[in-house]
């Protein structure tokens, strides 16, 4: 029996072993040699699992001969199935997989190696595993840019913090539902505020591009997440480390990374939370289809247990924002050991999809009404709300499910949670920024809003309506008497704003947007994405066209007067366009520079993989 146990297990564990580090080796060439050691490991964890199961069954139910000879060719097989899986499409990767098995159980054309062999090599492949899963590994980085010349200028440091798809009316405590925001409550009634911004897009990369670039929509030339920024283009951090700034920055997503060139500038720029989110990434694109554990795993689970066997150190914070914080406290204590002021940049991922507050939040104010919802909109306890749900949400409101209305609040709650996380992390960086001793400006803005059943529509990225243009505009510091903004302030007044604060001279003609101070003038604006185009008037006209393929003048669909909201379309009444208004979209029109500075670009890897691991993949043709 003892013969026979190891003529099944070993040659098992070895055959499949060594297929899984061959698809390891093979995945890793994608991800970079920094993730080589988990990804192979994970694959070899759930490999043997499966083989020690069916040895189990050989040895003590099946004792045939027969399945003790073919051992090592079944563990081929069984290592080979999550490859085959994720390059054949069901069921014909299962049919694969049993003629494979077939073959090398009864055709027997593959003969068991020396136990003395299989026994050393597993013994090594078992000390690989123990130790991947006991060592430390690092994540993958990206870049940065040079560091900054030596400063003579003497002035105010500059803190820019853009809060992920955060709507204009998010910062706001509300007792009727129990949410308080203590630290944004506080930085409001100490800031210079509008009631919002207009975002140019409703998409991170274009959103954060009007921010930084102090252009509009057509003028930076960014529609969607799929365009690069035009290199030629000075952004903020080029600026301040011209003018001898230290520049640092902390970032949470990959599409304001050296993916798309958005490092550009930063003599420090931490982007260890797009490690974490690189680890999301594989999570979909990897260890959903290439390990035996994510197969029998739900994929949440599956890319939890693999945090927590390879990168446990570095989830010691229970959320992105909390660990961006502290990657953003260690670089002011760098930087306030330097007289030259400072540009610091934080890009805070949450609120975005997926939903997954940290459980000193979670169910502070959606617990009562997740008792209300239909079961098939809930997920598992503690569990996050993924952006298929939230889709699938959209399309059960939009087939008339009363359920799913309902859903959608709870949806915006659970939101809504995540902003309440943000809001303890403000506070800690508030409370450093005030007992540094140094002078400083703050504004807090957002790329884009998001929407929660407004128009039939979930989400963002599939539509120009207010909720996702409007976000919050809150400047304070040194010298910046708090009041409320009369006026409309857009996303490219950013730039040009946080130069004028911090001292610095600039040309007023290079930027399409202007200082912000207590009043500022009516002025038109712009804003796209891949399929359509927004401009709105001074008088309160709002137009919406789609883009034509062939390049021609997009073709108007809704035409709103913010009197009547976004709720009665006055082309479907056949008004006719203001003649102001028209000659706004003509000049937008004839100005836009979309094709010349995406003529040469195209999507990288790296940027696709951080589409796809947002779930923006599908979402180009969804209107």
């Amino acid at each position: 029996m003892q013969s026979a146990r190891l003529s099944s297990t070993l040659p098992l564990l070895f055959g499949s072993g060594l297929v899984a580090i061959l698809d390891g080796i093979l995945q890793a060439v994608n991800v970079g040699p920094t993730i080589l050691a988990p990804i192979v490991s994970f694959n070899l964890i759930g490999a043997w699992a499966i083989c020690l199961i069916v040895a189990i069954l050989l040895v003590s139910v099946l004792r045939k001969s027969i399945f003790h000879q073919a051992a090592f060719g079944m563990g081929l097989a069984i290592g080979a199935m999550p490859l085959l899986h994720s390059l054949i499409p069901f069921p014909f990767s299962h049919i694969s997989f049993l003629a494979l098995l077939f073959i090398v159980i009864f055709v027997k054309p593959i003969k068991n190696p020396s136990l003395m062999l299989c026994g050393s090599s597993s013994l090594v492949f078992a000390v690989f595993v123990m130790a991947s899963v006991l060592m430390s590994h690092n994540l993958p980085k990206h870049p940065t840019s040079a560091p900054a010349a030596a400063s003579s200028h003497k002035g105010s440091d500059v803190i820019l913090i853009s809060i992920d798809t955060l709507r204009a009316d998010a910062i706001y405590s509300k007792q009727d539902i129990g949410l308080t925001l203590p630290a944004l409550k506080q930085l409001r009634q100490r800031s210079m505020w509008a009631d919002y911004a207009l975002s140019s897009s409703n998409q991170t990369l274009p959103g954060h591009m009007g921010m930084l670039s102090g252009l509009s929509a057509t003028s930076h030339g960014v529609r969607s997440n799929r365009d690069l920024p035009d290199t030629n283009l000075n952004l903020a951090a080029d600026y301040f480390a011209e003018a001898g700034f230290q520049t640092s920055a902390v970032i949470s997503n990959a599409l304001l990374s050296s993916a798309t060139g958005m490092h550009r500038g930063f003599a420090n720029f931490n982007d260890e939370a797009i490690g974490l989110a690189r680890i999301a990434i594989l999570s979909k694109d990897y260890l959903a289809s290439h390990s035996w554990l994510s197969m029998f795993l739900q994929s949440s689970r599956a890319k939890r247990l693999f945090r927590s066997f390879y990168y446990r150190h570095k989830y010691q914070s229970e959320s992105i924002a909390e660990h961006c914080t502290d990657i953003a406290l260690a670089q002011l204590d760098v930087a306030y050991t330097n007289e030259a002021p400072l540009f610091q940049f934080i890009h805070f991922m949450d609120p975005h999809t997926n939903y997954a507050p940290p459980t000193t939040a979670r169910g502070v104010i959606s617990a009562q009404l997740a008792n209300q919802i239909d079961k098939r909109y809930l997920p598992s306890s503690n569990s996050e709300i993924t952006v298929t749900m939230v889709r699938d949400v959209q399309e059960q409101i939009q087939g008339g499910d009363s359920a799913s209305a309902l859903a959608a609040t709870y949806y915006h709650q659970v939101y809504l949670e995540e902003v309440i996380e943000v809001d303890r992390q403000l506070q800690r960086i508030i409370t450093k920024l005030d007992g540094s001793g140094r002078p400083y400006v703050l504004l807090l803005t957002a790329d884009h809003g998001e929407q929660f059943a407004e128009h039939g529509l979930m989400d963002h990225a599939n539509s120009l309506y207010e909720e996702n243009l409007r976000v919050p505009f809150l400047l304070s510091g040194h010298n910046i008497e708090p009041t409320h903004i009369d006026g409309v302030v857009q996303l490219c007044d950013v730039l040009p704003t946080l130069l004028d604060y911090a001292g610095l001279d600039y040309d007023v003609d290079r930027f399409d947007g202007m200082a912000v101070r207590g009043t500022i003038a009516a002025r038109p604006h712009v804003a796209v994405d891949q399929k359509e185009i927004a401009v709105r008037d001074t008088a309160g006209n709002k137009w919406i066209g789609t883009w034509q393929a062939n390049g021609d003048f997009p073709v108007g669909v809704k035409l709103f007067n913010f009197e009547h909201g976004e709720g009665e379309n006055f082309l479907n009444k056949d008004k006719e366009l203001p003649d102001g208004l028209s000659r706004l979209i003509d000049y937008y029109f004839e100005r836009d520079t979309h094709a010349t500075r995406q003529a040469n670009t195209k999507t990288s890897e790296a940027q696709q993989s951080a589409l796809n691991a947002m779930g923006y993949a599908d979402q180009e043709d969804d209107r």
